[in-house]
C-alpha cells in the first residue's frame, strides 16, 4: 500500500483522509526540530512533522514553517 504525507494526502484523496505519516514523532519533537523521515509516494524521500506534515520536500521545494533549519537537515538525503 502506499504512503502520504499530509499535503500529498490531501491533494490525492482530498481533507477528509488521514494521511499516512501522522504520529511518527511527537508534538514536543517538532518544538525541537526533530523530524521524521518518510518515504512519500508523491513527494519522494522528505521529513515530517508529527501531524504528517512536510517540513522539507526536495521533489517540490516545499520547506514548510520549518524553514530555517531544515538546510541542515536536509543534507540526510545526500544534498550539497
Amino acid at each position: 500500500m502506499a504512503d502520504y504525507c499530509k499535503q500529498c494526502s490531501e491533494f490525492y484523496w482530498g481533507p477528509q483522509f488521514e494521511n499516512d505519516a501522522k504520529g511518527l514523532s511527537t508534538p514536543e519533537d517538532t518544538e525541537k526540530m526533530i523530524f521524521a523521515a518518510f518515504l512519500c509516494e508523491g513527494c519522494g524521500e522528505t521529513l515530517v512533522d508529527h501531524n504528517g506534515a512536510c517540513v522539507y520536500c526536495p521533489k517540490n521545494g516545499y520547506q514548510g514553517r520549518y524553514t530555517p533549519k531544515i538546510h541542515d537537515t536536509a543534507r540526510t538525503f545526500g544534498e550539497k
